[in-house]
């Protein structure tokens, strides 16, 4: 993985740029990256070699190297290690102090290449390209087998490129990216083997058909460049599963909800349609509110009226030895309520009371129609009572 300069990006703290890169060997960070911040390489098991192009040391926060990838109790064997490898010397001692162990990582911090002085400058690039002529294949350090080398060149001053010799085995970057030589510029103004341009050796109109690309990463933005020219070939934005909010109100014809990429946590708004049916709602016991609602988002659309409620009564049942009443519910917002009044009653026909305790009343039926009922008495009115014989 590249992070070059020559695409815009500079980025100061790469926290979260490289979690979950299960396959990421190699990393190269530009002398921009002010912090490695949190879960910046976060459970990057393949990750063996990162090269650091500063003058200065970068801030390595807690976590950024966790791991999930089991480390033996016994003392690590380099198979378990991550080397960061460093292109100047006076940015050993600061990176030193990184607290891997509280970390949890297994990090290492070494020079590029063993037994040869590191680089402190550009200046030193004749000592150190005599110094790599002779390890062009050999035992490598971290699979510790011989293995051959893919040899491989990136721009990285105006002046010189670095010379990158791959393990066929492993793919680790052995010696570093150790300065070796300066560019060989084509008539078309390119070095002709890290592609860097120079338009002073620009002598001719030819097209490259950038047949060989690379591909660089920022969150879910990625940029493709041609590998002979390193020109920008194409660029785009692939994000991952995103997160749904919850549907509100837009506007008259629109809801609307927030969309958040898992990943890089980009995001914005997705918008839908209105559905909309008619809906009512007790404004009162004498009426109701009316309108257009859409269920999606929770919302009216539109003003609302007021009507009476559409009462559908019930029978009348009995409540009081005064009143009845019955159930009065709008069919169209359900509000319910009681509606009471007076009984109706009628009366039946007096007729003696028996039985020695009422001799002297006689009685009669009360009734209404809701089924209340109950039992008059009365004394008796004796008149036109004849003389005794």
């Amino acid at each position: 993985a590249y992070i070059d300069d020559c695409c815009g990006l500079n980025p100061e703290n790469i926290a979260y740029w490289f979690a979950g890169c299960t396959n990421l060997s190699y990393a190269e960070l530009p002398a921009s990256v002010q912090t490695i911040g949190y879960h910046a390489f976060f459970n990057c098991k393949a990750l063996a070699n990162l090269i650091l192009f500063h003058e200065s040391a970068p801030t390595i926060q807690a976590g950024a190297f966790v791991t999930n990838k089991p480390v033996p109790t016994e003392t690590p064997h380099d198979d378990y290690r991550l080397h960061i490898d460093v292109m100047n010397a006076g940015v050993m001692d600061s990176l030193c102090r990184y607290d891997r162990y509280a970390d949890g990582s297994p990090v290492t911090i070494s020079p590029p290449t063993p037994n040869v002085q590191l680089m402190t400058t550009a200046a030193d690039a004749p000592m150190m390209r005599a110094a790599a002529a002779t390890r062009a294949s050999g035992t490598c350090e971290l699979c510790r087998v011989t293995c051959s080398y893919t040899v491989g060149y990136d721009q990285w001053t105006a002046t010189y490129h670095c010379v990158r010799h791959w393990c066929s085995n492993c793919g680790l970057d052995q010696y570093g990216g150790v300065v070796s030589e300066s560019h060989t510029y084509s008539s078309n103004g390119y070095c002709s083997k890290c592609g860097y341009y120079n338009s002073a050796y620009d002598n001719s109109s030819s097209v490259c058909y950038h047949s060989s690309t690379r591909t660089s990463w920022s969150g879910c933005d990625w940029y493709k460049y041609c590998r002979s020219y390193g020109e920008l070939v194409d660029s785009g934005t692939s994000h991952g599963t995103y997160v749904y909010g919850s549907w509100t109100y837009y506007s008259t014809t629109q809801h609307r909800r927030t969309y958040t990429c898992s990943d890089c946590g980009q995001g914005s708004y997705s918008y839908g349609s209105h559905s909309t049916s008619t809906k009512y709602a007790q404004d009162s016991s004498s009426q109701h509110t009316v309108g257009s609602y859409c269920a999606t988002c929770g919302s009216y659309v539109g003003s609302l009226t007021y009507k009476s409620h559409n009462f559908i009564y019930g029978a009348w049942s009995n409540y009081s030895s005064t009143q009845h009443r019955r159930t009065a519910a709008c069919s169209d917002c359900g509000y319910s309520t009681y509606e009471y009044t007076s009984h109706a009653l009628s009366y039946g026909d007096w007729e003696i009371n028996e039985g020695s305790d009422y001799s002297n009343t006689h009685k009669r039926t009360v009734s209404c129609s809701c089924g209340y009922s109950t039992t008059e008495y009365e004394a008796h009115n004796c008149y036109g009572v004849s003389e005794w014989e």
